[in-house]
């Protein structure tokens, strides 16, 4: 009844399937109240997290590619659940790292620009969502590429380059923002 009244104080229908439907009632267990707040959160979307962008576009795109990897592996014998995409996103940041520093701190030790890989690679970030989604490898891919890029414009001695890195440093923020939220909020954060 409350979902029908809603619909009829809103003028338009639920916006989810009858499973949707029948899903949020069940979750409501009979709390009205709760139902309320959930039939808010899905009839206005911006309400969610504050109105903050829900940045997560390219981060539905991998996982469907990984979808896809995953479905075909199982069906070849090979049962995992882990992410393809996450995997060469966290190898393409390390490669990131270690061309950017051979760049950019040419006098740096090996071993410390290898240390330097080793602790991302051993933070919690990087490391527990490469099990099922692609947004924060993704999202960190793009930030550690926007930071080198960003670095090295800094250091840029001539104007030539000065555009194609801070193009190549918007680009990359640009798809931070695309993965993930936190993502969106690192690429703003940069960007002011």
């Amino acid at each position: 009844e409350i979902v029908r009244r809603a619909e009829r104080i809103l003028d338009r229908p639920l916006p989810v399937s009858e499973e949707g439907r029948k899903t949020l009632i069940e979750l409501a267990d009979g709390d009205g109240r709760y139902l309320i707040n959930l039939l808010e959160s899905v009839f206005d979307p911006l309400r969610n997290d504050w109105g903050f962008y829900q940045g997560r576009e390219l981060s539905y795109f991998f996982d469907r590619l990984d979808a896809l990897w995953i479905g075909w592996s199982a069906r070849h014998g090979i049962l995992h659940f882990c992410s393809l995409w996450a995997l060469l996103f966290t190898a393409g940041s390390v490669f990131v790292q270690q061309y950017a520093i051979r760049q950019l701190m040419p006098k740096l030790p090996s071993w410390q620009a290898g240390m330097i890989s080793l602790l991302y690679l051993l933070l919690p970030q990087s490391g527990n969502a490469v099990y099922f989604r692609s947004a924060k490898p993704g999202a960190a891919f793009c930030l550690t590429t926007a930071g080198f890029l960003l670095l090295a414009l800094a250091r840029a001695p001539r104007r030539e380059k000065e555009f194609s890195l801070a193009a190549g440093a918007g680009a990359a923020l640009f798809g931070a923002s695309l993965f993930d939220r936190q993502g969106a909020f690192f690429a703003a954060a940069i960007a002011t």
